[in-house]
């Protein structure tokens, strides 16, 4: 690894890149004996565990929904990210799980933060969601990652604070909203643990690499050493459209590139119905891809843009195919019949003005969450407010991410000026929206690196040495596979 201002030059082995630091905050067995059972049976259970001499069991009754808590003898100190290890028999019995997080056995009006409900209605980590139809079914345990929401003091939102003493919050109790569907339900909580990473990671995508964004983002970014991905759409090197020798000028910067499998024509992609269309259309981009870019384009292909894939082929097995044709992670929308998880976590926050994630993505590899202005702003509206205005919308998300120490991944189109009704339009931006954002981000750029989506899964997922990130978002070590790093 090597290190390049604040920027993340990986040069295929990531041995020498830091590791999160684990901070354990429940591990079966840590409780003062103070446990509030609700309407549920709580126990701990010896021969349901994994890493330690037992695991916390929930059983619940038919329809019963209750709140459950326990003390800690032990307290931890965390930031917002927080993973939990769990299992039961049958998921398709649980209705909802929401942890929340108390800095005291105060539950009543305490100092507190909420993890994202993970739940089977309105989005999901163990039901179903949209094109995911593979919900989780084998009895075995699972990591759920989640991005704490707000900080609150007696229901009062408040800042995550200025400095890393005050960022990190004390956990002192621990409460679920739990619910079980019409003939019960069962579930049992190993672990809760906080993964630290020493800074935040910023991952900027310039998708279709337009004149607007390579002239406000790009050169402002290379002049500061800092890295990115750019994505190939159209190379015709007419108006606002990039030519392959602004790529090549691209990659010489450092920056990753791939292709955006929107909308294409030459790769018969818009008849892509199959799984035999989707991989003849994969392999004909990359082909262009080595053909214009040289030995260099792979890694850059590691990684995709399928924005859901625009109506084409969203059949089970998406990850699988991707996967075969080299592709290790992606912004998509797709099923995965082969890790047998939930890529797509409704429940993932979104922070006031879009998704983050951790540095390892709560939605697995092949749906990182982004931060795009065509999910923050309103449709086709060109009023500054939604277009030009980065303090009323990203600010408050980056912002948050740096207290966290998470990662950001956005996605920027064009960036245009601004004239009221006019420009900039659907997915584009305005120029003082972006010099506002790297003014903000050159305020606080000792607090974070950059790089690509390649370069996170390169941190994790595809982490080469003995430590690495499995399918579930779990960390293993290679030397004992079934090892659990705490």
């Amino acid at each position: 690894m090597k290190h390049s201002g604040s920027s993340i030059i990986t040069d295929g082995s990531t041995t020498e890149t830091p590791l999160p630091e684990f901070r354990q905050i429940f591990d079966g067995e840590q409780s003062s004996g103070s446990i509030t059972q609700g309407g549920a049976t709580v126990t701990f259970d010896t021969t349901v565990k994994e890493s330690g001499e037992s695991s916390l069991k929930i059983v619940l009754g038919a329809d019963v929904g209750t709140t459950v808590s326990l003390d800690l003898t032990d307290s931890a100190r965390a930031l917002g990210e927080v993973c939990f290890r769990v299992r039961s028999p049958d998921w398709t019995k649980m209705t909802y799980i929401r942890p929340r997080l108390f800095e005291s056995s105060d539950h009543s009006g305490g100092a507190h933060w909420c993890s994202p409900w993970f739940s089977d209605t309105g989005g999901t980590v163990f039901g179903t969601y949209g094109m995911q139809s593979y919900p989780w079914s084998a009895d075995t345990w699972r990591t759920v990652r989640t991005v704490c929401e707000e900080y609150t003091i007696r229901d009062d939102p408040t800042d995550w604070g200025t400095s890393f003493s005050t960022r990190e919050k004390t956990i002192g109790s621990l409460q679920f909203y739990v619910k079980a569907g019409s003939s019960g339900g069962t579930f049992y909580i190993d672990r809760i643990y906080a993964p630290v990473w020493d800074k935040a990671m910023i991952c900027v995508i310039l998708d279709g690499f337009y004149s607007g964004a390579r002239e406000k983002v790009f050169n402002p970014f290379v002049s500061r050493g800092w890295r990115g991905s750019a994505r190939v759409y159209n190379t015709s090197g007419i108006g606002i459209y990039p030519s392959w020798a602004d790529f090549r000028n691209c990659q010489s910067a450092g920056w990753d590139i791939g292709r955006h499998y929107h909308d294409l024509s030459g790769g018969s992609f818009d008849a892509t119905t199959t799984p035999a269309d989707l991989s003849y259309a994969i392999g004909y981009w990359n082909k262009d891809l080595r053909n214009n870019l040289g030995s260099a384009w792979a890694k850059g292909s590691q990684s995709a843009t399928f924005l859901g894939n625009n109506g084409k082929y969203n059949g089970t097995g998406f990850a699988r195919i991707l996967r075969e044709k080299g592709i290790s992670s992606a912004r998509a929308l797709c099923s995965d019949d082969v890790f047998e998880f939930d890529p797509y976590n409704g429940h993932t926050t979104t922070i006031k003005s879009g998704p983050v994630t951790g540095h390892v993505s709560s939605r697995g590899p092949y749906n990182y969450p982004g931060l795009a202005a065509s999910t923050t702003f309103t449709g086709s509206s060109t009023s500054f407010a939604e277009r030009d205005n980065f303090s009323a919308t990203w600010e408050d998300g980056i912002r948050r991410v740096l207290d966290q120490k998470l990662c950001a991944v956005f996605y920027i189109h064009n960036v245009t000026p601004y004239v009221e009704g006019v420009s900039p339009s659907v997915y584009d931006v305005g120029e003082t929206f972006v010099s506002d954002m790297i003014a903000y981000l050159d305020s606080r750029s000792d607090e974070f690196n950059t790089g690509s989506i390649q370069d996170l899964y390169d941190m994790t997922y595809g982490r080469q040495g003995e430590f690495y990130v499995d399918q579930c978002g779990e960390w293993r070590s290679s030397r004992k596979p079934d090892a659990v790093i705490t």
